[in-house]
């Protein structure tokens, strides 16, 4: 019996945003705790930004790819209450991919009224969001905060049963996300 699989474009998309949001944590936690205005600090800043606009369009896109290319549908074999779960869990890692993002956008556009864009890696410039008020930076900290540990959560409970799936469960729940074939025990 043939699984079926996530497409090719879905897959890549999948891991390049997995392997993001990892190095978006590390980057994160690095520059928090290196002392304010020194320039490593800056350094590590501005990549956090620029790490963090990539996750947000490559979220965008990877809706954009799977709102046309529908994932495969799960096994019959599998439960209910597992379906319920993967779908549970991927409407948390989509809403999380946006939100988280953009209220890091929100706090670098608080209270900003002297300049229209911040710096990326490369020199690049990404547009503050105009109007945001100086006040509504601690809620967006706090929105910021949250959602990074519910990524940590999620993205450990993803990657459990992922695990679980290709190498201990259901033979036909293995092999759906490229590269990872399915088991032929």
């Amino acid at each position: 019996m043939q699984n079926a699989r996530y497409n090719r474009v879905a897959g890549t998309l999948h891991w390049i945003l997995a392997v993001l949001v990892l190095a978006q944590l590390y980057i994160g936690w690095t520059f928090a705790d290196l002392p304010r205005g020194t320039p490593a600090k800056g350094d590590w800043f501005m990549w956090h930004k620029t790490v963090g606009i990539l996750i947000l369009l490559l979220t965008v896109g990877r809706i954009g790819w799977r709102v046309a290319n529908p994932p495969p549908p799960f096994p019959a074999t599998m439960p209910g209450w597992e379906r319920a779960a993967a779908r549970v869990s991927h409407l948390l890692f989509y809403a999380i991919l946006l939100i988280l993002p953009l209220s890091g956008w929100v706090l670098i556009s608080s209270g900003k009224t002297d300049v229209t864009t911040t710096t990326l890696v490369g020199g690049m410039s990404w547009p503050l969001i105009p109007g945001v008020p100086e006040a509504a930076h601690e809620p967006a900290e706090v929105v910021h905060g949250v959602l990074i540990l519910a990524m940590v959560v999620l993205f450990v409970i993803h990657a459990a049963a992922a695990l679980r799936n290709q190498y201990f469960g259901d033979r036909t729940l293995s092999g759906r996300m490229p590269p990872f074939r399915p088991r032929s025990d």
